[in-house]
């Protein structure tokens, strides 16, 4: 959406052909291949095997199709767009210190996200150290390895059984929305209360996750959330295409081209969701300067 949005506020005229290798690793190498063999003009990619995946990400170097990567390191990458979210524990920070500043010392229960994913694993890296250093205390925690509406059903069960062994905790972490989806139904199952972060707690706990979808945001407004942190992947998206604008139009060579662009984030609680816009509706702001 956000690469779309880009070629028609930058007046360009491209096609922008996508793949979704839905957590195939395999599938992703053999998709970029299928895009190299085309001739595409420029490639985007959120790596999801580093290893599997550098072989056709020097192929399209060697090809001269600049390789843009979301949150993902390779030797032949020439722009990384790099997501608070995903690529630095900043985010991962201001959730400890979100728990801890409304519940300090709270025990957490959490679900990380499938740690074959550099970014993902990263992430789940990111809060247990915040964790730790914002006095929380993670009594137990499972791994979700799905994908989509199974990653929430999967989350559901994972939470339930934490449930079982750890009744007492004072909050949830997930890496993912729809991981937290099936934590605040298996929560509210147990009759517990899902705290807004605001006003008399009353032994509710907190639900935090990030990706800020308006599934999310919904729920926070149904008391089945807490907070959501948004990545604004749209704009990962603008600033992919500033950067083969670059690239394309403007000829300028593939060296000369930012390594890094750094895509900040944003909370979403009951204090600010009235200015909310769905991730599939909102202005796409271009993150680089406009040539």
């Amino acid at each position: 959406y956000g690469m779309r949005e880009a070629v028609k506020e930058l007046g360009l005229g491209w096609k922008v052909q996508e793949a979704n290798a839905g957590f195939s690793a395999n599938k992703q190498v053999s998709d970029v291949d299928s895009f190299i063999n085309v001739k595409v003009r420029g490639l985007t990619s959120w790596t999801l095997n580093s290893g599997a995946a550098e072989g056709v990400y020097k192929r399209a170097r060697e090809a001269g199709i600049p390789v843009i990567l979301y949150n993902s390191p390779s030797k032949f990458v020439t722009t990384k767009i790099q997501n608070a979210t995903d690529s630095t524990c900043d985010v991962s920070r201001l959730q400890a210190e979100y728990i801890a500043k409304r519940i300090p010392k709270a025990r957490v229960l959490a679900i990380k996200g499938p740690s074959f994913v550099p970014s993902i694993d990263f992430t789940n890296k990111c809060f247990f150290a915040a964790a730790k250093k914002a006095g929380l205390t993670i009594v137990d925690s499972r791994s979700n390895a799905g994908d989509g509406s199974d990653q929430t059903l999967e989350s559901q069960s994972l939470m339930q059984d934490m449930l079982a062994k750890s009744p007492k905790y004072d909050a949830a972490w997930a890496y993912a929305d729809t991981s937290a989806y099936g934590m605040s139904a298996a929560i509210t199952a147990t009759d517990r209360k899902i705290w807004s972060g605001y006003g008399p707690r009353n032994d509710a706990v907190i639900l935090i996750s990030r990706d800020g979808n308006k599934v999310a945001i919904d729920a926070i407004k149904n008391g089945q959330m807490t907070a959501t942190f948004d990545p604004h992947y749209e704009q990962s998206g603008a600033a992919a295409i500033q950067v083969l604008k670059m690239f394309i139009k403007d000829r300028k060579p593939i060296s000369s081209l930012p390594k890094s662009v750094v895509i900040p984030a944003s909370i979403w609680d009951v204090k600010n969701l009235k200015s909310y816009t769905d991730q599939l509706r909102r202005k796409v702001v271009l993150p680089l300067k406009k040539s």
